[in-house]
């Protein structure tokens, strides 16, 4: 079990890549990734879930709650 100081550390360092990525173009950040994480699969698994997580949130101040379900755009939660 990782100690609370390595812990936080990491957390940190995934902040810092989610910030970053959020700053690339969507079809930049793939390739960001992959250069930020250096093959770290479980860092880079956290970050692009909190981006998927970020995505959804921004989709739906979007779009109007009613039309969700009648828009071929929709998300599949």
């Amino acid at each position: 079990m990782p100690e609370p100081q390595d812990t936080a550390d990491r957390w940190g360092h995934v902040e810092q890549l989610f910030n970053a990525a959020l700053e690339q173009p969507l079809e930049l950040r793939a390739e960001f990734l992959d250069q930020a994480c250096g093959g770290d699969a479980g860092l880079r698994g956290e970050v692009e879930s909190l981006l998927a997580q970020n995505g959804a949130g921004d989709w739906l101040f979007e779009h109007p709650a009613l039309a969700h379900a009648a828009l071929p755009e929709a998300p599949a939660w």
